[in-house]
């Protein structure tokens, strides 16, 4: 229960930390400032609405992130309008898994959306495959061929020839933080090149 929990919340984003780190910075010189006046009100026209404005600036980051925690805790995806990232997960397992099992030659690594979202996702996606010494070839922001079907959507894997535990342990990952992630079957021509599809997302 408690890694269901620890998976359903979405892990802070620096500006978020740093929008509520600047909070005690103005307080502090608020005090320091109150220090070099004598006036008699200062406590209501400065102090009170200081501490209001943090503690607002507080609730709002916080509860901006309840929202999508409730929404991936009952249903296990991404709350629309939320951006997928693998920003603050736990990646060491999963790192293991592609180190383990690297094949030969060159990946194929694709995105069929314009959206700067689908971009960011799939670098991050390709940046996981780099650093467990997987060769990656990019091709970001493809049109797609309506005569080949329906636009590709979430992510979707072509493993190679004979499976890929590597791959398989990404696809169980990305699902399991409710990014969805479909395989399709492996290639009958004897290929051990990889294809990964990136598009928006369903949710």
């Amino acid at each position: 229960m408690r890694d269901k929990h620890r998976r359903a919340w979405e892990p802070f984003r620096p500006y978020e930390v740093y929008s509520i780190a600047v909070i005690p910075v103005v307080a502090a010189g608020v005090v320091l400032w109150l220090g070099t006046r004598d006036e008699a009100d200062a406590m209501t026209t400065v102090v009170y609405p200081t501490i209001a404005f943090g503690v607002t600036a507080f609730v709002l980051v916080v509860g901006f992130h309840l929202g999508p925690y409730a929404y991936r805790l009952v249903t296990g995806k991404t709350a629309i309008g939320r951006g997928r990232t693998l920003e603050g997960l736990r990646r060491t397992k999963l790192m293991d898994a592609l180190r383990d099992h690297n094949p030969s030659g060159v990946h194929n690594l694709r995105s069929y959306s314009s959206s700067k979202e689908v971009e960011d996702f799939a670098r991050e996606i390709g940046a996981l495959f780099e650093k467990a010494g997987w060769q990656i070839d990019y091709g970001l922001g493809r049109r797609w061929d309506s005569e080949d079907g329906p636009t590709p959507r979430d992510v979707s894997i072509r493993l190679p020839a004979g499976d890929n535990p590597g791959l398989r342990a990404l696809g169980q990952f990305l699902n399991r933080y409710g990014y969805v992630c479909t395989f399709l079957p492996p290639n009958t021509d004897g290929s051990f090149t990889a294809y990964i599809r990136i598009g928006e997302a369903t949710h």
